[in-house]
């Protein structure tokens, strides 16, 4: 009889052992799975404060840019856009002024758009030249140069023609009419494959560069010519406080310029019906 109860004790202790061996495992499974719920929970806030300061810093570099094509002038800002402070710098960097300076499109121009050159009057006691260059990757790239010319409160025009020798299918004219043929070209080698000297008269005003067959980026050499600025290149570049989180938006303004189909008009000498 002593045995049997013996016996009994033994396996009422192993069962009250078995439970809360269970009961620590599925304490542990529980807290796991709280620990992770947490986990997540603070992650998804801390990416969700993230974005919202990316939101705010990328927004702050656009009004950068934005204030910064209106006054064309370096600028720092510090303010508040709810809880959370934002710094902007923009930085405006002035192109195409000057004698012997570069400046270049800051992307390849197709045919029925043109580059548009202000010479503001520099010639306005004396003549000289520019230098056009082009990416040529294909012999079938012409282009149309068109000097503007204001004297005496009289208006004319002389036209070029770059590579149009390749293009006599198109019905470009070699001389009269105002059309002045073909420019010499010499071969480079580089990025730009072409360059030709455009020479300027007294008195010329404007300069418009187009491509009729093909397209390419353009780079000018003011060369002899005293131009004015031809653009503005603007970097804004904005942080948070603690600087986790910056933006740099760039963006070009050019002057003024005529739109690009008043060209077809001075080409053809003719209204357009």
């Amino acid at each position: 009889m002593e045995n049997t109860m013996q016996y009994r004790g033994m396996k009422t202790s192993s069962q009250s052992g078995q439970i809360a061996l269970l009961v620590m495992l599925l304490m542990v499974v529980v807290l796991t799975v709280a620990l992770s719920l947490a986990s997540r929970q603070t992650s998804d806030v801390q990416l969700s404060g993230q974005q919202q300061d990316s939101s705010v810093v990328y927004y702050a570099a656009e009004a950068g840019v934005e204030d910064a094509l209106q006054s064309l002038a370096d600028g720092t800002k510090s303010f508040a856009l709810g809880d959370r402070a934002v710094s902007v710098n923009t930085t405006v960097t002035t192109e195409g002024n000057g004698t012997g300076v570069e400046f270049e499109t800051d992307r390849s121009i197709v045919p029925g758009e043109s580059m548009q050159i202000d010479l503001g009057g520099s010639l306005s006691g004396g003549s000289g030249s520019i230098q056009v260059s082009w990416a040529d990757s294909s012999p079938d790239v012409a282009i149309l140069i068109t000097v503007f010319n204001e004297n005496a409160g009289v208006a004319t025009q002389r036209v070029y023609g770059l590579n149009s020798q390749n293009h006599g299918s198109d019905d470009f004219p070699s001389s009269g009419n105002g059309v002045y043929g073909d420019i010499n070209i010499i071969p480079l080698s580089g990025t730009y494959e072409k360059m030709a000297f455009i020479y300027l008269w007294q008195k010329d005003v404007r300069i418009h560069i187009a491509p009729l067959t093909g397209t390419t980026k353009f780079l000018v050499n003011s060369g002899d010519v005293n131009i004015p600025a031809q653009q503005y290149r603007i970097e804004s570049l904005a942080s948070n406080d603690n600087g986790t989180e910056k933006k740099k938006i760039e963006a070009t303004r050019t002057v003024n310029q005529v739109p690009t189909i008043f060209d077809y008009v001075l080409y053809s000498g003719t209204t357009i019906q």
